[in-house]
């Protein structure tokens, strides 16, 4: 019994990743053929479930305005969420803004941090 409990958890972990990867290509498509809008909808679901790489890409789109309003403060809550992951780009972007003070006061210890 705890056999088969085990093997059921562990493929419906593998199926759930799939899912998570083939929504995260899909909107890695999206963003390649300019749509960002239609990425920006698929991405927001997975980067709410805490997924870095996903909140790290949000952060971009709202850097730039692409599919979103520009908006640094949305910028900065996504590249922290993905930076207290580790995700490396996500801490250098936070660290960078956090030195120029855009969407963030300026902090040239919280810089430091995120940047080393």
């Amino acid at each position: 019994m705890f056999h088969r409990l085990l093997l059921t958890i562990s493929l419906s972990s593998v199926l759930l990743y799939a899912d998570v990867q083939s929504d995260f290509e899909k909107g890695v498509n999206y963003s390649k053929k300019q749509q960002f809008t239609k990425a920006y909808k698929v991405w927001r679901p997975l980067a709410e479930q805490g997924y870095a790489a996903v909140q790290y890409n949000l952060g971009l789109m709202y850097i730039d305005g692409r599919g979103v309003p520009q908006d640094y403060s949305q910028a900065a809550k996504w590249f922290t969420k993905a930076a207290q992951q580790g995700y490396p780009n996500a801490q250098y972007n936070l660290g960078v803004m956090y030195h120029n003070g855009k969407g963030l006061p300026q902090n040239y210890n919280l810089a430091n941090k995120w940047l080393t």
